[in-house]
């Protein structure tokens, strides 16, 4: 069933088998194909208006430098007996994950944080706000923070560094004002720090009302008198109204020692309304305000989560800081998948809430959204329905919706940025949909259901994309997840003179299809001979001979592969699979991707 429209049980294995394959290793960025032109770095960082994402030292790329299907992430955070099983009642600590990577040799640790510092800055961000969860310097967290520090001016000497003590942290909660500024001036020894043009220091603590005012003044003092550090101090409050120190509001409270304030996310899309009141509020304090912007808001070891509405949350968070003026933004978080609010391109995000960001981010920075250059496709669901609850497994302790967190819903979105009107096509689990999309940016949103989901947008009798969820909605699984998995597809054909249909032969549609840097893989299936086919397409250097391939396995059989150096496609590879499952991939260079076991009909 559609709804409406706005104008404006997998295994580990299984979706390791999905997660993007490429190496990162090297620091090289991940190929971002966006709906628009984004504008040079040079442009974007000229901007008074900054975007941040809250970097979280905690889960970085790779814990241990090992492959996968058998990293610390596997076999701890997203199992749910995981780390001696201090997960279980939950359901495991995780249920996404950083994209992985093979192993690396060298100094990885540092690597993989140019890799993040690129995917970051390739998406027009201006930098990180640095959650310093420790200053201990023999700890971990205290390494990665000195790593990214360095990792930053490797990729663009523009790319800003905020320091943020988490005053909730351990280490940091315990210690006096004397030695937090000891750590803090440690750091800002980095290029990479971020100062005001008048040079002073940006230091934007984490619920900064866990100290007074006296003790932040005092703070300051000593990065002046002792360490020649000017701050200007921008504290973070998860409400800028809660009254903590001398019966005043923290607005009021720590107004006069503050350059600006910075507001936790306000979780659920209604929530967001309120953001141009609060931004008006700080700047009629003669500050300036960074709104805390996040795409959704789910946490199993907490119990409890926001209903985000697919992509609404997120967008609505966005206009409401563009049309209310504020004067930076944070992105919460780069990199937190414990609370699932991070935009960096993950296993269950492909990318994602990252192009949404590029997209914001650009109108934000330009005061104007920008033009559509290429039809995009972004598709959105749970893969389980909200109230619905594991068939097996240790899980007994479930999420619930926060106060004021929302009303709970089942929906697939078909979000599309086009560049005229067109008509999708949409098939919801295998039942079909079609409806008129005007130019522009639409979200349409169709009754979840059981199975896979995917659309394709036509114009003139000509399909421009097609996007096939990987994602199955299935009512057997272990663990109670309530995040919103995403994919996306654009317009990047390259001027590849064939289709997947024509490859294959006669008969033949596409059921699903992966994205590849260069391509796609298609399977297809012809259901009147209980054939399936998969191809590889290429959508650049399309009519230069390189290597590709195609593969496809029926459960139970060998796997059958086309390799080999082809102008336009790898394929076809065809195999009768009847009522069978069947894994499908292929590659085009280095990049290459195989299902795991599915599409058994």
């Amino acid at each position: 069933m559609r709804l409406r429209s706005w104008k404006t049980t997998l295994t580990i294995g299984a979706i390791l088998a999905l997660a993007t394959s490429a190496a990162v290793g090297s620091g090289e960025s991940d190929e971002q194909v966006l709906p628009f032109d984004l504008p040079s770095a040079e442009v974007l960082q000229a901007s008074d208006r900054k975007v941040f994402a809250h970097y979280f030292t905690q889960f970085r790329i790779s814990i241990d430098n090992r492959p996968a299907e058998s990293d610390y992430y596997t076999r701890n955070y997203l199992n749910p007996e995981g780390e001696g099983g201090i997960h279980a009642a939950y359901g495991g600590f995780l249920r996404d994950r950083p994209l992985p990577r093979e192993p690396l040799s060298g100094n990885w640790e540092l690597t993989d944080k140019v890799t993040e510092v690129t995917r970051a800055h390739e998406a027009g961000l201006d930098g990180f706000t640095l959650d310093m969860l420790s200053i201990n310097r023999s700890s971990y967290h205290w390494r990665a923070m000195n790593d990214l520090l360095t990792a930053a001016p490797m990729v663009d000497d523009g790319f800003d560094i905020v320091l943020m003590p988490d005053m909730n942290a351990g280490t940091i909660r315990r210690t006096d004002a004397a030695g937090l500024a000891a750590a803090v001036a440690e750091l800002a020894a980095y290029d990479a720090v971020y100062r005001l043009d008048d040079g002073r220091l940006v230091v934007a603590p984490f619920k900064a009302s866990n100290r007074s005012p006296q003790w932040w003044s005092e703070f300051m003092s000593i990065m002046a008198d002792e360490h020649g550090e000017e701050v200007a101090f921008v504290p973070m409050f998860l409400n800028l109204h809660d009254v903590k120190h001398g019966g005043l509001s923290n607005l009021d409270a720590y107004k006069s020692i503050s350059y600006g304030m910075s507001e936790g996310s306000h979780g659920a899309p209604a929530g967001q309304a309120s953001i141009p009141s609060e931004i008006a509020r700080v700047q009629d304090a003669g500050l300036i305000f960074m709104p805390t912007l996040a795409p959704q808001d789910t946490r199993p070891n907490q119990g409890n989560y926001y209903e985000a509405n697919n992509t609404e949350n997120f967008r609505a968070g966005w206009e409401a800081a563009i049309s209310g003026g504020a004067d930076w933004v944070q992105l919460m978080t780069w990199n937190d998948y414990s609370e699932n609010h991070q935009v960096s391109p993950s296993v269950a995000s492909d990318g994602v809430w990252l192009d949404l960001a590029s997209y914001y981010l650009t109108w934000f920075k330009t005061g104007q959204p920008p033009e559509i250059q290429r039809d995009t496709l972004y598709l959105t669901h749970r893969k389980q329905f909200a109230h619905a609850r594991p068939t097996s497994g240790p899980q007994t302790k479930f999420q619930t919706v926060r106060r004021n967190g929302g009303t709970p819903r089942d929906t697939v979105e078909v979000l599309t940025f086009l560049t005229d009107n067109a008509v999708v096509d949409v098939s919801i689990g295998g039942s079909p949909y079609d409806y008129p999309a005007p130019a522009g940016v639409n979200a349409e949103l169709f009754e979840l259901d059981y199975g896979f989901h995917s659309a394709v947008v036509t114009r003139d009798g000509t399909e421009t994309v097609a996007v096939s969820s990987p994602w199955e909605v299935t009512d057997d699984f272990v663990s109670q997840d309530l995040l919103y998995w995403a994919t996306k597809d654009s317009d990047a054909s390259g001027g590849n003179p064939y289709t997947p249909e024509e490859a294959c032969g006669s008969g033949y549609s596409v059921i699903n299809s992966h994205a590849l840097t260069g391509g796609r893989i298609y399977l297809l299936h012809n259901s009147s001979s209980g054939y399936k086919c998969v191809v590889t397409m290429k959508a650049s250097n399309v009519g230069t001979p390189s290597a590709m391939s195609a593969s496809l396995q029926v459960q139970g059989e060998t796997k059958a592969t086309d390799p080999g150096n082809f102008s336009y496609y790898a394929g076809p590879v065809e195999k009768h699979a009847h009522g069978t499952c069947v894994k499908w991939g292929g590659s085009i260079g280095s990049s290459s991707w195989e299902s795991p076991y599915q599409h058994c009909e």
